[in-house]
């Protein structure tokens, strides 16, 4: 049995807010790092705060998706 459209191209809220948090911590990092001239640390903050940003990217891409497969399957039922 397959999936609908629905099920197949779900974004979860988890999603979205991992790159907020991702990006949070990153933020967090990075200012320690600054404060305290670890380098390690700033370079770890602004990798995850890079991460965060990739995470949005992809959850704004699956919600185009699934708004798409939406519209497509409204379409089909008409």
């Amino acid at each position: 049995m397959g999936l609908g459209w629905n099920q197949s191209f779900t974004v979860t809220e988890e999603t979205h807010m991992g790159g907020e948090g991702d990006k949070a911590a990153g933020r967090v990092k990075e200012a320690a790092g600054d404060l305290t001239g670890d380098k390690d640390l700033q370079g770890e903050g602004k990798t995850q705060n890079a991460a965060g940003n990739v995470k949005d990217a992809g959850s704004k891409v699956g919600d185009k998706v699934k708004d798409a497969a939406d519209n497509l399957g409204d379409s089909l039922k008409k």
